[in-house]
């Protein structure tokens, strides 16, 4: 006996989702890219502004605003990178769920570390 099954759902399904990752990817990207431009203008507006006044006082406080961006910056980066993982990760997942028959569930909690 022979069996004989026709994938041209199945290809035609994994297609889209491929094009929907894809698609999703490039705005999370755009996001990042949009979000860390803010970042760095701000510093930069911080920096110029921290030059050009003369009480020390406000120019630390200034200076001291423009270091607190560079953890939030790398913060807004890690997350990022987790972002796309999730993405990646729960594309595999739906296209385990439709290929194999199994099902497979993800669950990002960011409150909880």
């Amino acid at each position: 006996m022979v069996a004989i099954e026709d994938l041209t759902e199945v290809t035609a399904r994994e297609a889209t989702r491929e094009a929907q990752l894809q698609e999703a990817e490039a705005l999370l990207h755009e996001a990042q890219h949009r979000t860390a431009n803010d970042l760095a203008m701000i510093s930069a507006i911080l920096g110029m502004k921290a030059k050009s006044v003369t009480p020390d006082e406000t120019r630390n406080e200034l200076e001291g605003a423009r270091r607190r961006l560079v953890p939030m910056a790398t913060i807004e980066r890690q997350t990022f990178i987790l972002a796309t993982l999730a993405l990646q990760l729960k594309a595999k997942a739906t296209l385990a769920n439709s290929t194999v028959g199994m099902r497979v569930e993800l669950c990002c909690d960011s409150e909880n570390g």
